[in-house]
């Protein structure tokens, strides 16, 4: 794998907007999907939905690291950090994590 800061002209970065374009589109429609789905979200899902995707970034940017972190736990912090009040999981709500090995 090359590293940034090894490539030549760093640490100026520069791109090709026309060749990055067709990327930025897709992703603006995809949000707005996704805005406009969880407009219609109760302030709760809201926070479960914050909280996942959180404990999921955390979890996949460790693992790139080559560190392992507990799912549950790394989603406990997230509720008292984030949301500033501890909520038990809920035993029959599967997530995207729970089968990571």
């Amino acid at each position: 794998m090359i590293r940034d800061w090894t490539q030549k002209g760093w640490p100026q970065f520069t791109y090709d907007a026309a060749q990055t374009a067709p990327y930025k589109n897709r992703f603006l429609s995809s949000s707005g999907e996704v805005f406009g789905a969880v407009c219609h979200f109760t302030d709760e899902e809201r926070d479960l939905l914050r909280i996942e995707l959180l404990t999921d970034e955390a979890v996949k940017t460790s693992e790139i690291e080559g560190e392992m972190l507990d799912c549950l736990s790394v989603q406990s912090s997230c509720r008292i950090h984030f949301l500033r009040r501890t909520v038990a999981p809920d035993p029959t709500h599967f997530h995207s994590w729970d089968f990571v090995v």
